[in-house]
């Protein structure tokens, strides 16, 4: 038994105790299967045109890159993330906002996810494996889950993973890791979305559509207050209840009745600070203080952001 293994193993793993994580293993042989699943919805014209939407997606490809041509695997892993509230002070009142956790540091790295899988996959340290990984680049991950059996698909097209509900973070890495037994899964709704319409009908924009799967993009609150513009006119003030995207089909959702209880409360943001915000202006004093609380975007992307998050916190506060 190597016992400093063991040791470094132990010390590890309660350094991941804040990690939830749940993984699965595919093989690359099944890109095709992938890369048929995004033709099918690029070549229905089943997704929007919309620039900033295509430029998400248009870069997915289910490829094995140059640099790592002998992959055999790709591994799959959910974390479990947890919702954030953010007290902003404004005029001597406290409002309380929401803030959904990919919008968010939650102080997770990298590292600490390759040493997972060395550890719980390769059982095997770093510097020892046999193994390699490279992350992924420009995988559609929602897929790739979906299909690896690791999460399913919910009727407002989010996918949902057993016990972490709709709040987790997805990171890939290719490998030249062969498990014993790959995963693969159909394409499976949720059992509970089959008699189940909640998602539709608290959609405040209409998105989620009962006859098709895909929902209409151009219709989703988060595709606009992710990035700088006006809103669609006919997009009501009330509908706006986080600093940022939308999750007004996953807070009722009965697959998150225990995930939504998870949250966490970040640190206040002052009177000072938020009218920085609203009023456009910038204190570097202030600036460093609100993106260390915030967590949304370093010091030197403020100006970048400003815009964004003026626009929010007005519709949010006034």
């Amino acid at each position: 038994m190597n016992y400093i293994y063991l040791i470094f193993t132990i010390l590890f793993s309660m350094a991941l105790e804040h990690y939830e994580m749940k993984y699965r293993i595919v093989s690359v042989k099944r890109f095709p299967e992938l890369q048929q699943d995004l033709d099918q919805l690029f070549d229905g014209n089943k997704l929007s045109t919309n620039s900033v939407y295509r430029s998400y997606i248009d870069p997915k490809k289910f490829t094995v890159p140059e640099t790592f041509s002998n992959a055999k695997s790709v591994i799959i892993l959910a974390k479990a993330t947890r919702i954030a509230f953010i007290n902003f002070h404004y005029y001597g009142q406290v409002h309380n906002l929401l803030l959904p956790s990919p919008y968010y540091d939650d102080g997770s790295k990298i590292e600490d996810i390759e040493d997972y899988i060395f550890n719980e996959i390769f059982h095997s340290s770093r510097s020892e494996s046999l193994y390699k990984i490279e992350r992924t680049k420009n995988l559609f991950l929602k897929t790739l889950a979906v299909r690896s059996g690791l999460a399913k698909y919910g009727r407002n097209n989010i996918s949902y993973v057993t016990e972490f509900g709709s709040f987790f973070d997805l990171y890939s890495f290719f490998t030249d890791f062969i498990p014993s037994k790959y995963d693969w899964s159909e394409r499976k709704l949720m059992d509970l979305c089959e008699s189940c319409t909640i998602c539709t009908n608290l959609c405040p924009t209409k998105a989620i559509r009962n006859n098709e799967f895909v929902i209409d993009v151009e219709r989703c609150l988060s595709l606009y207050n992710e990035v700088k513009g006006d809103f669609p006119p006919d997009f009501p003030t009330h509908i706006h209840h986080a600093l940022m995207g939308c999750i007004k089909c996953q807070y009722s959702c009965p697959a998150n009745k225990n995930a939504i209880t998870n949250t966490r409360q970040l640190e206040p943001i002052t009177e000072e600070e938020t009218q920085m915000v609203l009023e456009g202006r910038r204190n570097d004093a202030l600036v460093h203080s609100l993106c260390m609380k915030l967590k949304m975007f370093p010091f030197e992307y403020y100006d970048r952001y400003l815009p964004v998050l003026r626009r929010n916190l007005s519709v949010l506060i006034k």
